[in-house]
């Protein structure tokens, strides 16, 4: 929070009393709110879902609707697409370089297709998808925990969290792929073959979505050989074989028929891999996107040659990090963007083209402090995981998360890139907090035992000893 706090630290100060005692407030709301009637469970829940939308739908209206960055692509081009524009003219535009967006430009397509070219369509479908992700959350954690308290606080430090929620205003592809996760996981912990052949589905889908699927279905295929080399083999083989099988298919036949359409030739393809891990392994920009190193990369030239460019400086950035052994340096920068800092995404609003710099400075410090609360809680979960016998369902979401911090390491990091692991994260924080409360009741209960356990001697007043 150094960041922070010297620019105005009475301001952070407060925030972060005012923040923490929201935090407070709401987990004790949560905790004595009864769990036996499922009905005031659900109304609980749809309670909570209403009072997000309605901050969420408040957040839409004091942000500009502004598109920037590949959001602003997505948004540019999909009326051209409908009409059979090409999405790019050369080889080194973006949907040519990064092919694999085609898949959700399908789904922006098919917005516009049906609603018409209205930016507030794209907004409302992401507030909804939020909500969608809040009610999978809790179903997930509640299926692994059993614990509807715990649920509850995991959906609730979710909520609050504005670096979580903050780009629904623009056509983000990272809550919807962020929804097909989570039912994928949710969907694993069934058990069942159905249930693994209907995952193969939902994770393709959000790999053609955002293309990080990879890491989820090899985090399933770890847990799967975990699962067989502790438990009976053959249901979980045939499972992950069925899973593995659907969703390399579905995102064959996506490939195929992109491809076919005529609406990108290239399918879902990257044909700028170099980029990513250029961008990450720069040391000078603590492997965040250099807008000069994209220039010295000199785009406009031919493909071939910049690619042999990219391959020439991808060989020196290797080369200056063995010889002055900044690998480690490096990671520490990058683990740091990626879960400690703010995430930046409040750039991403063109919040400050219509509000003040204070203004800005004090909604970044405010969804900071969400994220912050989701990773400090999520560490005392992981340290109450470890200390119990839980689930073994948990290790998939634990796999997950550090498979995905792994790429990170050597591929271009940003803040933002945390929002769809956010969800689990939330689930492990809602597990801290369950821990810490029951630390202190039974530290309560302990105090009460010894209270009623003490000896009080006994005395009787007489008229002798009263009058003394």
């Amino acid at each position: 929070m150094h960041n922070y706090l010297i620019p105005d630290s009475k301001v952070t100060v407060v925030l972060s009393g005012g923040f923490s005692l929201l935090v407070l407030l709401a987990i004790y709301v949560a905790w004595r709110v009864p769990t036996d009637d499922t009905l005031l469970n659900r109304l609980f829940l749809v309670a909570i879902i209403l009072a997000f939308m309605v901050v969420a739908f408040k957040w839409i209206s004091v942000v500009p609707n502004i598109q920037v960055s590949d959001f602003k692509m997505f948004w540019k081009k999909s009326p051209g697409a409908l009409m059979g524009n090409p999405l790019f003219n050369s080889p080194n535009d973006y949907f040519a370089k990064y092919a694999y967006q085609s898949g959700f430009m399908i789904y922006v397509m098919t917005i516009v297709k049906l609603f018409g070219h209205h930016i507030f369509v794209m907004q409302l479908l992401n507030v909804i998808v939020q909500g969608l992700i809040l009610i999978v959350t809790y179903c997930l954690s509640n299926k692994l925990f059993n614990n509807i308290k715990l649920s509850r606080i995991a959906v609730i430090i979710l909520a609050i969290d504005l670096d979580w929620f903050a780009l629904n205003s623009q056509v983000n592809n990272q809550y919807l792929a962020s929804l097909l996760f989570l039912l994928t996981f949710y969907l694993v912990t069934i058990n069942k073959l159905w249930s693994y052949c209907l995952s193969g589905l939902t994770l393709s889908l959000g790999w053609i979505v955002r293309p990080i699927g990879p890491v989820i279905l090899i985090a399933i295929i770890c847990y799967s050989i975990w699962w067989i080399f502790n438990n009976k083999p053959k249901p979980i083989i045939i499972r992950t074989f069925a899973l593995t099988a659907i969703c390399l298919m579905t995102i064959f036949s996506a490939n195929e028929l992109i491809k076919a359409s005529g609406l990108n030739q290239y399918g879902l393809a990257d044909t700028d891999t170099e980029w990513k891990f250029i961008a990450g392994l720069n040391y000078d920009s603590n492997g965040m996107y250099s807008k000069q190193l994209d220039e010295m990369l000199n785009a406009s030239s031919s493909r071939e040659t910049n690619k042999a460019k990219e391959k020439q400086v991808l060989t020196e950035q290797i080369e200056n990090l063995n010889n002055n052994n900044s690998w480690i340096s490096l990671f520490a920068h990058k683990m740091s963007i990626l879960w400690s800092r703010s995430s930046d995404v409040f750039q991403f609003t063109s919040f400050d083209k219509i509000h003040s710099q204070n203004l800005l400075r004090i909604v970044t410090i405010i969804g900071f402090l969400g994220s912050f609360t989701i990773i400090i809680f999520s560490w005392v979960g992981s340290i109450r995981l470890l200390k119990s016998k839980i689930d073994s369902r948990i290790l998939l979401l634990t796999l997950t998360i550090l498979g995905f911090a792994l790429v990170e390491l050597i591929i271009e990091v940003q803040g933002r890139y945390r929002i769809e692991f956010l969800p689990i994260l939330s689930i492990f924080a809602g597990a801290g907090v369950d821990y810490l409360a029951e630390m202190v009741g039974e530290r309560k209960k302990r105090s009460e035992r010894l209270f009623q356990n003490r000896t009080i001697p006994d005395f009787k007043i007489t008229d002798e000893n009263f009058l003394d």
